[in-house]
């Protein structure tokens, strides 16, 4: 996992996500609205895997995260099927907030647990090298992926 700082008063790491992708179309038409799959949990392995779209041959890919970090997460990634490429989506979340988890002095915890008069259900920003804010990887889901020329790979993070 490769971390990019680039949060200038010119440039957030959205800016530099957005620019990666810029001009670049989706391979093969491939941008896939799912069913949202949570990033905490284990992959299920419901109906939603006996529409699992696979590639022709291994893909090796490029992974840009941002959200809702105040870095960009670089990730290397190999995959021959969705299911495949969300395991790789949800295992590089699950390492971003493990390291935030080693790296920071500031517990992560709820607004309203750290200020019981703010009305903010969101988790509050912690120090680490990630510099997470505002949601706890339990409350994230994937809900769209883009698979772009170049193999790179753009995911649409809800809650």
């Amino acid at each position: 996992m490769e971390i990019i700082y680039v949060s200038t008063p010119s440039k957030s790491n959205f800016n530099y996500c957005s620019e990666i992708f810029d001009g670049k179309k989706p391979l093969n038409g491939f941008n896939k609205m799912i069913e949202k799959v949570d990033l905490f949990d284990r992959v299920d392995e419901t109906e939603f895997w006996t529409r699992n779209v696979k590639f022709e041959e291994e893909i090796i890919g490029e992974l840009y995260l941002c959200y809702p970090f105040s870095v960009v997460i670089k990730e290397n990634i190999k995959f021959s099927s969705l299911h495949e490429l969300i395991s790789e989506i949800r295992r590089t979340y699950q390492a971003a907030y493990a390291l935030e988890k080693e790296t920071s002095s500031k517990k992560a915890m709820m607004i309203c647990e750290e200020d019981p008069n703010s009305p903010l259900m969101n988790r509050n920003k912690t120090n680490g090298v990630v510099g997470i804010w505002g949601h706890d990887i339990s409350n994230l889901c994937i809900e769209s992926i883009t698979l772009y020329e170049s193999n790179l790979v753009r995911v649409g993070i809800g809650s």
